[in-house]
């Protein structure tokens, strides 16, 4: 597994879906900042997600980890060979007036 400063080519976002705003926090104006880390592997897919609410409802995170199971990457390269790296990603949840 290589960190993002160690690779040769980033992973490219091919389909990054939005989290879905929960209906729940829509409906009593709630906001949330959420902390991502996972795996893009050498397939291009998602794993080893850790989610981390700073700011809000800890249930934002739920939102979170379903958007991120639908995500898709062009993996990150190595010499040349598609390799697994760390990745970290925040979302913001804010209902704006």
């Amino acid at each position: 597994m290589y960190g993002a400063d160690s690779v040769d080519t980033q992973p490219e976002p091919l389909d990054q879906p939005a989290p879905e705003y929960p209906s729940w926090a829509r409906s009593a104006g709630e906001a949330a900042v959420v902390v991502a880390r996972f795996v893009v592997t050498a397939q291009g897919g998602v794993a080893d997600v850790q989610v981390r609410v700073t700011e809000g409802d800890p249930r934002f995170a739920a939102a979170v980890r379903a958007a991120l199971a639908q995500w898709r990457f062009r993996p990150a390269t190595k010499a040349g060979i598609a390799v697994a790296v760390r990745a970290e990603q925040e979302f913001r949840f804010d209902l704006l007036p």
